[in-house]
């Protein structure tokens, strides 16, 4: 497996299982959804030992913490090998019709002038940002809108 990266997906910010583990145990949770992305699609993790060395941590305070991330479910421990829960179906793609469904709705919403709707899931809270900031440019009267204005508007970020 040739992997450079793994999702982590925003709402974790919002996971009450990660939410409420101390700092620790917080960043082995996301170290072993990297860990997990190096060993495959599965979500398998190497034996606790291995995991310590590679993490570069005592073997005995691995074990304490895995126990921790287990209690949490976000770990699962079958015998003596330890998985990340759910790591498949987080690391798949997303299915094309809802890539473009995503993109049209994004889409639709930048290029118009229309006040966004308030419940509407499928728009991000970047999108809405992006939005924003898109018609406080095109109400500047000084500025004429395009991408080189919103590009220096937004710090050069893109």
């Amino acid at each position: 497996m040739n992997r450079h990266w793994v999702k982590l997906w925003i709402s974790a910010l919002d996971d009450a299982r990660l939410a409420t583990l101390p700092d620790p145990e917080w960043r082995l949770a996301v170290e072993c959804f990297m860990v997990a992305g190096e060993n495959g699609d599965e979500g398998q993790l190497p034996a606790a030992t291995a995991l310590a060395w590679r993490l570069r941590r005592d073997p005995v305070q691995m074990k304490a913490m895995l126990d921790v991330l287990v209690i949490a479910g976000l770990i699962e421990k079958k015998r003596n090998t330890y998985t990340v829960a759910k790591f498949s179906k987080r690391q798949s793609a997303v299915t094309n019709t809802q890539r473009q469904a995503a993109y049209r709705n994004t889409k639709r919403y930048l290029e118009s002038n229309d006040s966004l709707p308030e419940n509407n899931e499928s728009l991000t809270d970047k999108t809405r940002q992006d939005v924003k900031i898109r018609k406080d440019i095109k109400k500047r009267k000084d500025k004429k809108f395009t991408s080189k204005n919103l590009t220096k508007y937004l710090g050069g970020m893109k």
